[in-house]
């Protein structure tokens, strides 16, 4: 069984949801506010029982934050958590782009009892960058990884495979991308049962 995720940024794509499982809440791939994260929560917990993951991420661009920016989704992370979210997706590099440890390491411990993916950092990193990853994601305790999809790439088949091949934690992979239909035949393809519409 493949579980389906939905990007949602507003209110009234919460009606139009009965095909997902899950949700990712994010307001232009940023933190959603305060406000939209309780009520997102209040409406899909009494009404449809669906999944609530948050974004966590100040900014757009790249994911080299400065301490004060990781304090900050640290506080995000907190405050997802109070309101009463199931998961949170975070990521963090260096500028170097390797992952970034410490700061991920910081933010896994403000989740304590919340599910974790890593976000599309992982996807600013090397394969070899990837392949640390999963070995830091499978020691800490994170749930799962996305992985923007590219389904006309001959490399990125062999290097998903190769991650698969290379992964032998619980961390599972989400694949994510705008396309359902094609998702859905790279999960078949894979073998894998998650994956993210954006």
């Amino acid at each position: 069984m493949i579980i389906k995720q939905k990007a949602v940024q507003t209110i009234n794509e919460l009606s139009t949801l009965s095909d997902f499982q899950k949700i990712e809440l994010q307001n232009q791939q940023t933190t959603a506010s305060k406000g939209m994260i309780a009520e997102t929560v209040r409406y899909l917990h009494d009404n449809q029982k669906i999944s609530i993951e948050t974004l966590i991420r100040p900014r757009a661009g790249k994911y080299s934050y400065s301490d004060i920016e990781i304090k900050v989704m640290e506080a995000d992370v907190f405050e997802a958590q109070a309101l009463g979210v199931d998961s949170v997706a975070i990521g963090a590099i260096t500028e170097d782009n390797h992952l970034d440890e410490d700061s991920m390491e910081q933010l896994i411990g403000a989740a304590g009892g919340m599910q974790i993916t890593l976000n599309h950092a992982f996807d600013e990193l090397t394969l070899a960058g990837q392949k640390k990853a999963i070995d830091f994601a499978n020691d800490h305790g994170i749930d799962r990884i996305m992985i923007t999809a590219q389904p006309d790439s001959s490399t990125f088949n062999e290097n998903l495979q190769s991650l698969i091949n290379y992964n032998h934690g619980a961390v599972q992979f989400v694949l994510t991308g705008k396309d359902e239909n094609q998702l859905i035949k790279l999960c078949e393809q894979f073998n894998l049962h998650l994956l993210l519409v954006e």
